[in-house]
């Protein structure tokens, strides 16, 4: 009976400390297919863990993640993801990008990395500009 429980308790062991893992794993697929909801609620655990959170493709997916989705809030504020994404994707993505970029070591995900401040700073940039040109709003363009 001892053996048996020594056993299953290994077991459980050996499946949580994958299962962070995994999670990255998952995000990216859900990411991939655009389920952009569940890949939130699989990269953001993974971020806390601390197994995963000093690698570098976490953050990277993190980054991609809130990107797509405040980009798709952008276009359309109604849409499904809007209810799960907080006002400061940029912010957070911003963050995740610099978190990858201090982690990556061997600039494995600095192309990718690269894309996504790239879009955030066309997405400030057409923010400012809004504010500015449409709105005459000098002060808010200035904060965005």
């Amino acid at each position: 009976m001892k053996k048996v429980t020594l056993i299953l308790a290994l077991a459980v062991f050996a499946i949580s400390v994958s299962a962070q893992t995994l999670n990255v794993q998952s995000a990216a697929e859900y990411l991939r297919k655009g389920y952009l909801v569940k890949a939130k609620a699989q990269i953001d655990p993974a971020c806390e863990n601390e197994k995963t959170k000093m690698d570098a493709k976490t953050w990277l997916y993190k980054g991609m993640i809130y990107l797509q989705m405040g980009l798709e809030v952008q276009q359309n504020p109604k849409s499904k993801v809007a209810a799960s994404l907080t006002e400061d994707w940029a912010e957070q993505a911003y963050q995740a990008a610099l978190e990858c970029k201090r982690l990556d070591k061997n600039n494995e995900f600095s192309d990718k990395n690269n894309q996504v401040f790239s879009a955030l700073a066309e997405s400030f940039y057409n923010k400012a500009y809004d504010a500015f040109a449409k709105e005459k709003d000098y002060a808010k363009a200035m904060n965005t």
